[in-house]
């Protein structure tokens, strides 16, 4: 049974559910203080879909873009998605390091292995045309470094190439047509992605005929 509490009270738990983000909590943390918040924003959040979405809504972004692409339909689904995500990206954080360091380590030792070979010697008119080539591609790269704008960071997604207010993670928007209103899982336009491998098919065939 549900305790009464004040409507005062209750307007005050509605405003914080609708700030609540995961923030620096796990997953798992955040899941159980958005459950918390439930009993009393059944207005905000009515039915499972609309559960779902205010979740992964309030997920970290790294997270968040991992799994808004899959159609989760219910709260749970969507939870449980979340959490076997971070887990798995914590374990790709702690393995990695090892193996890059041991194949760094393993690459290190069989290059010392092979047999060295004598360059044959080079006249001084090749080192000064080599400098002259290194020169004139220095020269080239600091002027298109200095004429060439930075591309604009995302603050939110941390992603290059679009402001804050650009990001779809901060709009809401579909990543496929940047249209606000549904999800790229249910989204109307034809992904570009498999039309292109469509096309590519038939090209590729009739250029192994030729």
């Amino acid at each position: 049974m549900q305790e009464f509490i004040p409507d005062s009270k209750r307007r005050e738990l509605q405003r914080e559910f609708a700030d609540l983000k995961q923030g620096s909590r796990t997953v798992e943390q955040y899941k159980k203080e958005f459950d918390r918040y439930l009993p009393f924003v059944g207005g905000q959040v009515g039915d499972e879909q609309s559960k779902a979405d205010r979740f992964l809504w309030g997920l970290n972004p790294d997270i968040y873009l991992a799994v808004n692409h899959f159609k989760l339909a219910t709260y749970r689904e969507a939870a449980d998605r979340a959490i076997d995500q971070e887990k798995a990206m914590a374990r790709v954080k702690t393995q990695d390091p090892q193996k890059v360091g041991s194949s760094f380590k393993k690459r290190k030792f069989d290059e010392s292995r092979r047999p060295s070979i004598s360059a044959p010697p080079k006249s001084d008119t090749d080192e000064a045309s080599k400098e002259l080539r290194v020169a004139k591609t220095v020269g080239q790269a600091s002027v298109a470094q200095r004429t060439q704008p930075a591309p604009p960071i995302c603050h939110t997604c941390g992603r290059v190439g679009h402001t804050r207010d650009q990001c779809h993670v901060f709009t809401g928007a579909c990543y496929r047509c940047g249209k606000q209103g549904h999800r790229v899982a249910n989204c109307p336009q034809p992904d570009p992605k498999a039309q292109s491998t469509q096309t590519a098919s038939p090209q590729g065939s009739t250029n192994q005929k030729v």
